[in-house]
This record gives structure tokens, C-alpha cells and sequence, in this order.
């Protein structure tokens, strides 16, 4: 995988160790070479000849190579992911049971923290109604409509749409596009769906239902390029990760002052634009 951009630095390490692992047979020739007989060289000759160690590095490859894939992607500017956050997540933890031959001893650590972040962080009702509108994700065939998907979409409605009797007319529109009637019987179709952003399929699909096409572009027109269009710094965020051994005050504490940290930021960016 190769990455250039400054905004993917966090990925850094684990996509040197996946080259180095890659290079591991010119490495192994490169440590028999005369050259590395001095005491130096012969310990770490015999470091890089030690299977052990390749194996471990092959497993932290395996297990970190769909997730940076997946973190790249939602971090490239000017796309709107909001759509695809929470199936790709799904996606990213079964590409990483498949990669350790699913084996449960070895993924499920890995899933362990990443559902610790993704539920205490990053979770938002918003990822599994972008999920819901998205056409290409409800329309396919393993589409999930367990509750939290339900649930998610009722709190984004109550919280982005204030006035009840627009609500109840999103409600009672709801129905056309989750049965594919009417404007979405054709626009439900594979090929209408194929290579057009979400957003953008409802702006061209659903003008019949004017509330429910206006709240859909307003969540699928969302991006995840807010910390680095504003240049927020992840110090700050990074120890909201690190949070063991603390009370429950000291959280908290933490929490509200990572809150006003990075209003203020956005705040005084604003002003400056």
C-alpha cells in the first residue's frame, strides 16, 4: 500500500513493517553476507533469521492492513463517506478474520479494541443513518436492520429535524423507499444505483418526496475530513484513548476539556476564514 499524504502519517509504522516484512527474504540474504560477521552483526543476523519474529510481524500485518486501508480512505479529503462509515467498519473487522484464517484466539483481541474506540469515540447515530439512506447498502442483500440501525435513524431525525409535522411527513415517506415504491421502484435497480454518490442519487431520484430527499442530502453530505481541513491536532483526542486506571470523574474531566479544546479551535478558524 502506498501512501504519500502528510494526513495519513499515523499509519507510518505499520505500513514500514508490512515492507519490511515483504522485503524479509532480501533481508535474510543481506544478513549472510560476510559483511555481518562482526558481534553486532551476527546478533541482529540471527534476529532476522528467527521465524518466531517474522511470524509475529506477519500476524500485526494481517491484523492492521484492513483497518489502515479503511482509515485511509475515510481520511481522503473532499469525499462523503458518512454513507459507508458503518458497513465498511463491519467490513474491515470480518477482512481481518478472514486474514488470521478466522481463528478466534487471534482476531478477537483485535476486534476487542476496536470496538472499545468505536464504541466509547467514534460512534454516531449519524454512521448508521447515513448506513440506512445510503441506496447502494439498503438495497443490497445483506443489508442489516437490526435495532441499533432503526434506533440510530430515529435519534439523527429528532435531533436534525426540530418541527413534528415534518418528522411525520419523513416518517410516513420512509415507507416508499424502504418497500422501493413509487419514484424508487426503478431508482432501487443495480444499475441505478452503480457509480453515483448517495447524495447525489437522492437529489436526482426522490424530488416526489421533498422532506425525506432534504434530510437524506443533509446526512449523506457529510465528510470526515473535519480535523484535518482544520487542522486539529490529535494529541488532545489520542489521551481520551488512554483512560485506564482513571475515575470516572477524571474522564469526564478530560472529556469536557477535549470538548472545549477543539470548539475553540474550530471557533477561532472560523473567524480567521
Amino acid at each position: 500500500m502506498t501512501v504519500s499524504s502528510s494526513e495519513f502519517v499515523f499509519a507510518t509504522p505499520y505500513l514500514t513493517l508490512e515492507n519490511v516484512f515483504k522485503a524479509k527474504n532480501n533481508l535474510a540474504a543481506m544478513f549472510a553476507s560476510s559483511d555481518w560477521n562482526k558481534e553486532e552483526g551476527t546478533s541482529i543476523s540471527k534476529f532476522v533469521k528467527d521465524l518466531s519474529f517474522w511470524e509475529s510481524v506477519q500476524r500485526l500485518v494481517k491484523s492492521t492492513s484492513p483497518l489502515i486501508r479503511g482509515l485511509c480512505l475515510f481520511s481522503t479529503a473532499n469525499n462523503q463517506h458518512i454513507g459507508y462509515i458503518y458497513d465498511t467498519m463491519d467490513g474491515i473487522k470480518e477482512s481481518i478474520a478472514k486474514e488470521l484464517s478466522n481463528a478466534e484466539r487471534c482476531y478477537k483481541p483485535v476486534w476487542d479494541v476496536i470496538d472499545d474506540v468505536w464504541n466509547k469515540h467514534l460512534h454516531s447515530p449519524l454512521h448508521v443513518t447515513g448506513y440506512f439512506l445510503n441506496p447502494a447498502a439498503f438495497y443490497s442483500t445483506d443489508f442489516s436492520s437490526d435495532p441499533e440501525v432503526t434506533t440510530g435513524f430515529v435519534s439523527s431525525l429528532v435531533h436534525m429535524v426540530k418541527e413534528c409535522h415534518v418528522q411525520a411527513k419523513i416518517s410516513a415517506q420512509l415507507k416508499m423507499y424502504t418497500l422501493g415504491q413509487g419514484c424508487f421502484d426503478k431508482a432501487s435497480q443495480a444499475d441505478q444505483i452503480t457509480d453515483i454518490a448517495p447524495s447525489e442519487w437522492w437529489a436526482q431520484k426522490a424530488s416526489q418526496h421533498p422532506e425525506l430527499q432534504s434530510f437524506a442530502i443533509k446526512i449523506l453530505s457529510q465528510t470526515c475530513e473535519g480535523a484535518s481541513k482544520y487542522k486539529l491536532k490529535r494529541s488532545v483526542a489520542e489521551k481520551l484513548l488512554l483512560t485506564r486506571g482513571m475515575s470516572r470523574f477524571e474522564e469526564q474531566h478530560l472529556e469536557e476539556f477535549a470538548f472545549v479544546h477543539y470548539s475553540l479551535h474550530l471557533q477561532r478558524s472560523k473567524a480567521t476564514n
